[in-house]
């Protein structure tokens, strides 16, 4: 009897584990990030995006998302953080001035082991029903 409660114990033991390391796993693929939009040589002037940081879990305020799917980073921005640069937010592609090197932090919380790159250039932008989605291709 004692051997099967050990033996008990230990598969709930392994399956709360397993439970812990899945959910951290997709807790790794998607960020809240905060956002500052601009040219950063041109003190957050102009198209593009001047500084992404992490925000830390309970923190208020709106945050955007940042993630990785398949060979694209996606940017999900809520209509209240686009307010800020209305003008970046109109038409079908959102417009970066100059490439922007988004943290290695931030970049391997995402799953990288390397620091990713949001390209200069046009790059797709959809509205969605709580803002807008940006996606950068990796191969650029």
């Amino acid at each position: 009897m004692k051997n099967r409660m050990s033996i008990t114990q230990f598969f709930l033991l392994l399956f709360i584990a397993q439970l812990l390391l899945v959910t951290n796993s997709f807790a790794r693929w998607k960020k809240h990030v905060g956002l500052k939009f601009g040219i950063e040589r041109y003190d957050c002037k102009g198209f593009g995006i001047c500084l992404i940081f992490g925000s830390q879990e309970g923190e208020l305020g709106e945050f955007s998302t940042l993630s990785l799917d398949d060979d694209q980073i996606v940017l999900e921005v809520p209509f209240s953080i686009s307010k800020e640069s209305p003008d970046a937010f109109n038409g079908d592609s959102f417009i970066m001035g100059e490439s922007y090197i988004i943290p290695l932090e931030l970049s391997s919380e995402l799953g990288s082991k390397v620091g990713l790159t949001l390209a200069k250039g046009k790059h797709s932008l959809d509205r969605t029903n709580t803002g807008f989605r940006i996606k950068f291709n990796l191969n650029e």
